[in-house]
């Protein structure tokens, strides 16, 4: 497959990446066993399939690729049920003899915290406060944030109907430096909207679903200020 096939816009694979979620679902939930690694074949070749069949666009490639190093570490790797645990679970308290329906829990909260929140073998650093709230008062202010980040995402990308590298598609490359600092920086901001957009929709439905509490959700970046050293960025 080209890369003007990879990076074009494509029908995004509802079906196959429901089946990959269902499979790698399937396997944290089932018990260690040598045999549990045969779960990442279909995942294999539903990729293979996905690659051949040029169905690959750049947004469901990017979530399909980092979904299968996902999958490659709970399936290849690690010994999900043995190794990891939730904060505080006593670790002599091993979730592989638990029953079907607490280990199913267990498996979505383990795939729901890409980031290891309120896991044992999550970040120690510098993690940013939680939001120590009421339940509702949690949820305006998430809905605030997720109206801001919206907002903030069209206001970055405005520049996309009159920047030369994309109007034109010169590239950043063949256009002038304020239009490269433009395009530069208008993609960080609206990535970064984009994360914290669906960070707070997520927010917004699982706490008022009862899912989970306001303190178990910690904000997707820290302080501004963490940017001042490169020690303090990567700790």
């Amino acid at each position: 497959m080209s890369l003007v096939a990879l990076f074009a816009w494509r029908p995004f694979p509802y079906g196959c990446l429901t089946a990959f979620y269902t499979i790698l679902l399937a396997a944290v939930v089932s018990r260690p066993s040598s045999r549990r690694r045969l779960f990442f074949l279909p995942l294999l070749a539903m990729t293979w399939q996905l690659l051949s069949d040029a169905q690959a666009g750049y947004l469901s490639a990017t979530l399909w690729f980092w979904s299968l190093l996902t999958a490659s570490d709970y399936i290849l790797v690690t010994d999900v049920q043995r190794e990891l645990r939730l904060t505080g679970e006593p670790a002599a308290q091993s979730i592989e003899n638990a029953p079907l329906i607490v280990r199913f829990k267990w498996a979505i909260t383990l795939l729901c915290s890409s980031r290891g929140i309120g896991w044992a073998h999550g970040p120690c650093m510098r993690i940013p406060t939680a939001t120590d709230t009421s339940r509702w008062t949690f949820i305006t202010k998430q809905i605030v944030r997720f109206i801001a980040s919206q907002l903030l995402f069209d206001a970055v990308n405005l520049h996309t109907r009159c920047n030369p590298a994309l109007v034109d598609r010169l590239g950043l490359v063949h256009v002038g430096l304020a239009w490269r600092v433009i395009g530069t920086v208008g993609w960080a901001a609206g990535a970064a909207a984009a994360l914290v957009g669906g960070h707070a929709a997520a927010a917004i439905f699982s706490v008022a679903l009862g899912f989970s509490r306001p303190d178990e959700w910690y904000p997707v970046f820290g302080d501004l200020a963490d940017t001042a050293s490169l020690r303090k960025f990567w700790s």
